[in-house]
């Protein structure tokens, strides 16, 4: 094997290694050749799941050299579910640091916590249920901002599950500004999942401006479409957007929209000079598959009708799925891997996934 280049197999690993991470984890036990060989490559795509995991990751990418901590494509989602007893230390191994630390960090099922708390001190016993929340809130975002702060430089394609994050206060109406923290030079595609909450009133929220994406072509944002307001006059190379989980949109963000759809109108529209949104050439909305009964989700699903029937750059998603799950984790995560295999992802549709009343009859593949 040791006769082969090294450069060959680091080229044949790499393209290896586009999966969630699961073949540079095994590259790295076949043996001491082949670990230090792929070295390189190994973290080149990763997917992590919850604080606990996300903390681990942040420490074996500080562990390495500059050169060994290139990840083009990441999966983060807040959210883990909790695993059997069998996925973790045995509780009465650990001493009181790492009970604490465990429960902080790891998802439990309820009986299994609520040993986990039988073990520890009393004042960790007496936090309350926010308290908690915000501890394992702070822990996420910590290890967040320590994988960002080396990921970024590299990125292609990232994919970031808020999830409850948004019910915080210290987080939820800024939460885009977590990214202000980093430089993203080569990120081409962006997904941002949400946990979505509707917030009083007809106005946007002011959303805090994240820095330049300069080489950003693709963003989706699920659950959190108003989030598009942060990224205005960051996104120059901006040609694809999509927007899932649709329910309302504010009126702000309905005029930026007719004004991509519109360049040339004068009422009613936000200029694309203004927004920065110049070279978006398509906008896919996915409108929430929920009962219609809601005044807000009739009035903005037509408004989005009308918008689709008289411009083939706005792609306009059938809402009456009734059978089809609303675009969650397993949607997200099948969708990043797709895009790392150069395939359509979340960019692609069937003409039967097209809302009946707006089809023009065309056809769209990324």
């Amino acid at each position: 094997m040791d006769r082969c280049p090294a450069e060959l197999w680091i080229r044949i690993f790499a393209l290896a290694c586009t999966d969630d991470g699961h073949t540079g984890r095994s590259l790295s036990r076949v043996s001491r050749y082949i670990r230090d060989v792929s070295r390189s490559v190994q973290l080149q795509s990763v997917a992590l799941n919850g604080a606990y995991e996300l903390k681990c990751f942040a420490d074996v990418l500080e562990s390495r050299p500059p050169e060994h901590q290139r990840i083009l494509h990441l999966y983060i989602a807040h959210h883990k579910e909790p695993g059997d007893r069998n996925s973790y230390a045995p509780l009465e191994s650990l001493n009181d640091s790492q009970l604490r630390e465990a429960l902080i960090y790891r998802q439990y099922h309820s009986a299994d916590e609520q040993e986990l708390l039988s073990r520890l001190p009393d004042d960790v016993r007496g936090w309350t249920s926010a308290e908690l929340t915000a501890k394992r809130n702070d822990a996420f975002m910590q290890a967040l901002d320590r994988v960002m702060q080396i990921a970024s430089p590299h990125l292609r394609i990232l994919t970031l599950h808020i999830g409850s994050l948004l019910l915080s206060s210290q987080y939820g109406p800024h939460f885009p500004s977590v990214l202000a923290r980093s430089n993203f030079p080569h990120l081409e595609e962006l997904t941002i999942m949400d946990t979505f909450v509707l917030r009083g009133g007809l106005q946007a929220p002011n959303y805090k401006r994240v820095p330049l994406f300069p080489s950003l072509k693709c963003l989706h944002l699920v659950d959190c479409y108003n989030y598009l307001l942060a990224f205005l006059g960051s996104v120059p190379s901006l040609t694809h957007l999509r927007m899932s989980g649709v329910t309302q949109l504010f009126p702000d963000l309905s005029a930026i929209v007719r004004g991509v759809l519109d360049p040339d109108a004068t009422t009613n529209v936000v200029p694309t000079a203004q927004t920065g949104l110049t070279s978006l050439q398509k906008i896919i909305v996915s409108p929430v598959s929920l009962s219609r009964t809601a005044t807000y989700r009739v009035i903005t699903e037509q408004a989005l009708k009308q918008m689709a029937r008289g411009n083939d750059k706005l792609v306009l998603l059938r809402s009456d799925r009734a059978a089809s799950p609303p675009y969650g984790l397993p949607e997200a995560r099948r969708d990043w891997l797709q895009r790392i295999e150069g395939k359509d992802g979340c960019w692609g549709y069937r003409t039967p996934d097209l809302d009946p009343e707006t089809v023009q009859g065309y056809t769209f593949g990324y």
